[in-house]
């Protein structure tokens, strides 16, 4: 991508996720149109769209976004929980370069989960999906942490969740519910893409007074506004 030739795509599930870095485009950018989000600035031509919570809702509304015009990159923003024994505090900022389906399966009679490969069906979302970020944000991308994701449509809070794959010993893992739409759609499309989580949780039973939403949050715009100043 050429400076000040560049078209960006920025999805979130909720607008919650991503107040601050609208904001900051409203007082940064030139807002483009009165009822959607598009901004243009310091090179750049921002479209923002939020996708809706889950793999089926981003999956379908990203498609159709993307069938709307041509992006040079999707900027996927949300919080996400960790899975324990990660080397990151919570409220900390993963680059997600792979991810799963971590629901998609089936169960045996003793509660054990199978993979759709151990009951012999084939499926490439079933598989990883590796990320694909543009050349030019790879320096950007190593001040990062990086981290393996889990996509699930149920929060079991279940922190043995991570041992269903084979995910190398001290990997930071992510689970969220919308990672891996991300990366199943912009690959099937070949459009390049970047997955941004920030922690505020841990995976265990759920406890909302355990979590650290107000830095996640903090952490994840303050990040999304520096990705858009490197580019």
């Amino acid at each position: 991508m050429e400076k000040g030739n560049k078209s960006i795509l920025i999805i979130a599930a909720t607008m919650p996720e991503i107040n601050p870095l609208v904001r900051h485009l409203q007082e940064a950018y030139t807002r483009l149109n009165e009822h959607g989000l598009l901004f243009a600035g310091n090179g750049l031509l921002i479209r923002v769209e939020i996708c809706g919570i889950g793999l089926l809702a981003t999956a379908f509304n990203l498609g159709q976004v993307l069938n709307t015009g041509t992006f040079d990159c999707v900027v996927q923003l949300g919080i996400g929980g960790a899975y324990p024994g990660a080397q990151i505090d919570l409220g900390g900022i993963v680059y997600v370069e792979a991810e799963r389906i971590g629901d998609l399966g089936a169960s045996t009679k003793e509660g054990d989960f199978l993979t759709l490969q151990q009951i012999g069906l084939e499926e490439p979302s079933a598989g990883v999906l590796p990320g694909n970020p543009p050349a030019d944000l790879a320096g950007f991308l190593q001040q990062l942490q990086a981290a393996e994701g889990i996509s699930i449509n149920h929060n079991t809070g279940d922190p043995a969740g991570r041992n269903r794959f084979a995910i190398a010993p001290g990997s930071i893992v992510v689970e969220s519910m919308e990672g891996a739409a991300l990366h199943y759609v912009c690959s099937a499309l070949k459009v390049p893409f970047v997955q941004l989580r920030s922690i505020s949780n841990w995976v265990e039973p759920r406890d909302k007074s355990r979590w650290q939403m107000g830095p996640a949050l903090q952490n994840l715009n303050k990040t999304a506004i520096a990705l858009l100043q490197y580019l």
